[in-house]
């Protein structure tokens, strides 16, 4: 069963606002629902000719979901993209798989970037345990570069799960966020050659938040913040060697890109910080 409506689809290249509006506040999980097949891109990254590379980010559709109460439904209409409409099928259950063979394999399936079996798995695993998958995902995301905006885009999942109401409709949030995961490319550069051995603690990069929130007021700000909230979740050892990358990225964070109500989101970011 092909998880679309063309009724929506009508809306969309009609561009009729008012219908739009009322899908929108016929609740999150129908808006979630109808426009999952037209939030992803088929492919994340561009080369031409001439060396010039383009990556394009995840949409930021699913942030305002999450974290805004009373964004304007026809600013979201830009966001969706009927000429990028992924038709996709309702994700099947590998029920037969244990807890142990789904997480052995997950972190290769998706460097792989293979997508049909990576859904699979992640729903499965999300059903089955879905502490270890935030776990295992959390530790995925936070070996990939943070300007990727996977963990951005994870804590907006994370936050939008609370609408599901169903085991299956947790589909239609997973398909595009796996989509987006599998499909950006990783990049391991920083995970690699950062620090382990620079002493460094939690007080000491919250000062440093703190201390430095007109820098981080921005999209990439968001960006470092979405990462910081990922690890402090996160139950391991040590972590000096994530506190080194979040120290550096806020020390040569000169770019500063704004976005719509960022000031009511780095409020939130900073308010699940301080717990």
């Amino acid at each position: 069963m092909c998880i679309e409506n063309k009724d929506f689809l009508d809306i969309l290249r009609e561009k009729d606002y008012e219908n739009f509006e009322k899908e929108y506040n016929n609740g999150i999980l129908n808006f979630l629902i109808k426009i999952a097949p037209y939030t992803n891109k088929r492919t994340y990254f561009k080369i031409d000719n001439n060396g010039d590379i383009t990556k394009y980010g995840f949409n930021k559709i699913y942030l305002y979901l999450a974290f805004l109460n009373d964004i304007s439904s026809k600013y979201l209409f830009d966001f969706l993209d009927k000429k990028n409409r992924i038709k996709f099928k309702k994700i099947d259950r590998l029920s037969n798989l244990s807890k142990d063979k789904l997480s052995k394999n997950l972190f290769k399936i998706f460097y792989n970037r293979d997508f049909n079996i990576a859904i699979k798995y992640s729903k499965e695993l999300y059903l089955k345990d879905k502490n270890l998958f935030i776990e295992l995902i959390t530790k995925y995301i936070l070996m990939n570069d943070i300007y990727s905006e996977k963990a951005l885009f994870f804590i907006s999942f994370l936050e939008l799960t609370k609408y599901i109401e169903h085991k299956n409709d947790i589909d239609y949030i997973l398909y595009p966020f796996i989509y987006y995961l599998v499909n950006r490319e990783s990049d391991f550069y920083e995970y690699e050659n950062s620090k382990k051995d620079i002493i460094n603690n939690e007080i000491n990069i919250e000062h440093k938040i703190s201390e430095n929130y007109d820098k981080l007021n921005s999209f990439e700000g968001l960006n470092i913040l979405a990462y910081y909230i990922l690890l402090k979740n996160l139950n391991i050892d040590n972590k000096n060697r994530y506190y080194y990358i979040i120290s550096n990225k806020i020390d040569n964070l000169k770019e500063k890109t704004d976005i719509e109500n960022i000031e009511i989101i780095m409020e939130k970011f900073l308010n699940i910080i301080k717990g």
